[in-house]
């Protein structure tokens, strides 16, 4: 099923990256979010961090978080650990996190943090309060 509805929806340019949330489902005790990557300028590789600190996680309703433990960048993917792929200009890539273990009474994601590398620079996309069961 999915995760319920957009209250405010996911779509952060840094570095001239947009960053937008296309949908969140719950499996279980888990929470797959599936998004794109749009690079708004020349070719360039990204790393999404994963387990690395800063890490990509969710937090519920109470508080509590749940660190991503699954990611894939286009065709790369990878359990535990960063992923890294070419971002072509103006090509919307599909990535896609996977939050294992999460609480059994979750009603809503509260925030969604994705950690990233471009070059030398660390990015930290964010969002409060935007999707409820």
């Amino acid at each position: 099923m999915t995760v319920g509805r957009h209250q405010r929806q996911l779509r952060e340019r840094q570095q001239n990256i947009t960053f937008a949330l296309k949908s969140c489902i719950l499996s279980g005790s888990s929470v797959t979010c599936h998004l794109a990557l749009t690079n708004n300028g020349d070719d360039r590789d990204i790393t999404l961090k994963g387990c690395e600190n800063p890490n990509t996680k969710i937090s519920d309703q109470s508080g509590r978080d749940s660190d991503v433990n699954y990611e894939k960048l286009g065709c790369r993917d990878g359990e535990n650990r960063s992923i890294s792929g070419t971002l072509v200009a103006e090509v919307p890539t599909p990535a896609d996190l996977c939050f294992d273990k999460v609480s059994s009474d979750i009603s809503s994601i509260e925030l969604l943090e994705i950690a990233s590398k471009v070059g030398d620079k660390d990015l930290k996309v964010s969002s409060a309060g935007f999707l409820s069961l």
